[in-house]
């Protein structure tokens, strides 16, 4: 998905997230000289630029007067309004079509939804996954969702070590899916080579 790749406020969301946040999305068109965000309004939206341009004013200035240049100019899928989707915030600058221009945009409540939705969605799989799981088989229904509530999914990369060898043992690890390999480290002393090496 090109908002995983290519907008780095989405690099770590899954592809369920990210399928219904492409969902909640909408796909607007702005004339050349169209405001898209005010400065000093509230900042509720993440924008991402499809086509087009989009150019940024700090509004304390009044940039043709003064012959000031824009202080940032987003082209395609580049973003803006990121800070927004965790933060009550005003704009800080004001954003204007330099060009006819197609935007995304994102409001926070519908995100907010959606990390909601996904989490009860994720807690459900897990659910579904630790049912199956032969090693929970003499655990009642309400047991494995207790132990369900106590679990953190975590996501390890090709050859990323999920634990060392000699780290205090105080975690509980379950596979859902992948393969793991297990290596130990073992010493020798040199009286116990065989056979003996001679000098």
């Amino acid at each position: 998905m090109f908002l995983k790749l290519r907008v780095p406020f989405f690099a770590d969301f899954d592809k369920k997230a990210l399928k219904v946040i492409m969902e909640r999305m909408l796909c607007q068109d702005y004339k050349r000289g169209s405001i898209i965000s005010k400065y000093k309004e509230e900042a509720e939206n993440m924008y991402i630029v499809i086509s087009g341009e989009v150019q940024q004013y700090d509004g304390r200035h009044h940039y043709e007067l003064e012959g000031l240049e824009p202080d940032r100019r987003c082209q395609e899928l580049e973003s803006w309004g990121e800070e927004a989707m965790t933060s009550d915030l005003q704009w800080e600058a004001t954003s204007k079509a330099l060009r006819k221009t197609l935007v995304l945009t994102l409001q926070r409540r519908d995100l907010i939804e959606v990390l909601s939705h996904v989490k009860v969605m994720q807690q459900s799989d897990k659910q579904s996954f630790l049912i199956k799981a032969q090693f929970l088989d003499e655990l009642t229904y309400n047991r494995v969702l207790e132990f369900n509530n106590l679990l953190q999914e975590q996501r390890f990369n090709p050859g990323e070590i999920v634990y060392d060898q000699g780290a205090e043992s105080d975690t509980f690890f379950v596979a859902k899916r992948g393969k793991l390999c297990i290596q130990a480290i073992v010493e020798i002393e040199d009286r116990n080579i065989y056979p003996e090496s001679s000098e």
